[in-house]
């Protein structure tokens, strides 16, 4: 005789033939599977139709149509897949919707970024510290050359000092912009010691036996007394606020 069958996602119960025993059909309603029970025996607890009519039903076993998960008799919703019964349709489970971010994940980035940022600095003081050296040549050579010193020089080599800080950096920052009018002071520091060594220092002994220095004059106080004018003062403040300004990118404010 036919076997019962009832749908578990859609409730409509149908008649499947005894050759289906057993297997797994779609519901032709809702195409939901629906698992075909193999017919038991039934120990009669009486005779006649009486007897029948002490059995119980026994329900079949219901599953999620998607994955076959076992369903709870008054269950609508599958937590593992989110089908929901009622609609047919699949629902994604808020906790996939959205992982916790891992903390290991998070310091990994950190401190990636921090490296990022460190190697670019050190860059940026290479390039500034290129491009003052070769600002200080090519004061040197000057000075050599001409014997005079030019002090407008120095303020080329806080540009010099600033466009190196920048192009190695490539970022804005207060530490970028001091760093570079550092290394410009420090440019023009070297600058001045190399044409006073090489221009005044030899005439020194030369200017005390003339009585024209006093035998108590030190290199190091005719060095600032004869290099550092207010010209030169002028020029140096010059060369160290363009350097700022130009490494710590205030310019394209």
């Amino acid at each position: 005789m036919p076997i019962q069958v009832a749908c578990g996602s859609c409730a409509k119960r149908f008649q499947a033939g005894n050759k289906l025993a057993g297997r797994r059909v779609k519901c032709p309603v809702c195409e939901g599977f629906i698992d075909v029970p193999v017919p038991q025996p039934v120990a009669l607890a009486g005779t006649g139709v009486l007897g029948l009519l002490d059995q119980e039903e026994v329900p079949t076993e219901r599953r999620c149509p998607k994955c076959s998960r076992p369903l709870g008799v008054a269950e609508v919703f599958c937590v593992a897949c989110g089908y929901d019964a009622r609609t047919g349709t699949r629902i994604q489970p808020a906790a996939a919707q959205a992982p916790a971010a891992s903390p290991v994940s998070g310091f990994s980035e950190a401190a990636s970024s921090v490296g990022t940022v460190a190697v670019g600095f050190v860059r940026g003081c290479l390039c500034s510290l290129v491009a003052v050296s070769i600002g200080t040549a090519m004061w040197y050579y000057v000075a050599f050359a001409t014997g005079y010193e030019l002090g407008l020089i120095a303020w080329g080599l806080g540009i010099l000092a600033g466009v190196g800080m920048r192009l190695g950096y490539a970022r804005h920052g207060d530490v970028a912009g001091i760093t570079a009018a550092v290394m410009a002071c420090a440019g023009i520091f070297i600058a001045k010691w190399m044409i006073f060594s090489t221009l005044f220092l030899p005439l020194v002994d030369h200017l005390k036996v003339m009585g024209k220095l006093g035998s108590e004059t030190t290199t190091c106080a005719l060095f600032f007394q004869t290099s550092f004018g207010i010209m030169d003062g002028i020029f140096i403040l010059l060369a160290f606020f363009t350097a700022y300004k130009t490494g710590s990118g205030r310019t394209d404010e």
